[in-house]
């Protein structure tokens, strides 16, 4: 009998709810599935450790370098990535493999953006603060702000997009900056196009939705946030590396913006002596805004699609170039 080709989850340990029954197919397909979670380890040995010998890889934040790709070249074909980001696999190596590359793009967008809106409100309504206080003796209410004014999105994809759609019944204008700006979806959601520079001077609240590239690589830094109104609040759900963490630690301690709301670090788990977890005027996640039952689900199904096109020969959707 011929060997059953095999598939690793490096992103869950199977006890999702509902996860058996979304990767059927694949067993159904005659592949095996295993799951081993592996999200955000960065050493390559234990990546390598657990991949060799896979035919299909669904992989998570942890590290695929040039040499973890050449230990597992025997086996792998596709290398499926739960999300979108793509900032942590080499891509050259995989082109010169020959290793297919997929991703998920809009599968957690709901859940990312909810995230992103939750953030927003715990902020500038002081709740997460109110609660640091109780919890530690302190009764004191103070002044908040609403959620007025103007919104400005810089990228415009599918969380952003999804971003605008919940704050439809606040009021907002809202405001977009993207090198590939999507009209259609602006005139659907009563977004306006704006430059980068208009949003950084004129609106309260700006949020961050870009991938990592050599144009997005710390692009938050001292010169971007000095055109920032004083009262702004930035918001980063898309990745670490976008902001310049020194010079917005600066500016929040030096009063030149109101607030932060961040998921996402430059160096994951974030380190505990950083400023950013100690102040008021910041609240931080541990890059948990995709952590949603129903955004895992649809993420998880995107995979096993991925993987029955590529293995059934179809025309590949979401594939990486």
């Amino acid at each position: 009998m011929p060997t059953k080709k095999r598939v690793i989850h490096c992103v869950s340990d199977g006890t999702l709810p509902g996860e058996q029954e979304i990767f059927q197919p694949l067993l159904d397909a005659g592949l095996d599935v295993v799951f081993n979670h592996l999200h955000s380890i960065h050493n390559e040995q234990t990546v390598i450790d657990a991949v060799v010998g896979y035919e299909y890889v669904i992989a998570g934040t942890e590290f695929w370098t040039r040499n973890v790709f050449e230990a597992a070249k025997a086996s792998i074909k596709m290398l499926v990535r739960h999300g979108v980001g793509m900032d942590n696999v080499d891509m050259d190596a995989a082109r010169e493999l020959g290793v297919a590359v997929s991703n998920t793009p809009g599968a957690n967008a709901a859940a990312v953006a909810e995230h992103a809106l939750a953030m927003l409100l715990a902020l500038i309504r002081k709740v997460s603060k109110y609660d640091r206080d109780i919890r530690n003796g302190i009764w004191k209410r103070e002044l908040s702000r609403s959620l007025s004014g103007k919104v400005g999105l810089i990228g415009f994809g599918a969380v952003a997009q999804s971003f605008a759609k919940l704050l439809g019944p606040f009021p907002v204008e809202i405001m977009a900056y993207d090198i590939f700006f999507n009209e259609k979806a602006a005139q659907e959601l009563g977004v306006a196009y704006a430059t980068l520079d208009e949003i950084l001077a004129e609106c309260e609240v700006v949020s961050l939705h870009v991938p990592t590239t050599p144009e997005t690589d710390r692009m938050v830094n001292d010169a971007f946030i000095r055109k920032m109104r004083t009262d702004a609040i930035i918001i980063n759900t898309s990745r670490g590396t976008v902001v310049d963490e020194p010079a917005l630690i600066a500016a929040l301690q030096e009063n030149r913006i109101a607030g932060a709301a961040l998921d996402v670090f430059e160096h994951e788990p974030v380190e505990q002596d950083s400023p950013l977890i100690k102040m008021d005027n910041t609240i931080v996640t541990p890059h948990a805004a995709n952590m949603n039952i129903d955004a895992l689900r649809n993420v998880a199904a995107q995979c096993v699609a991925n993987i029955l096109d590529y293995e059934q020969g179809c025309e590949l959707r979401y594939i990486v170039k």
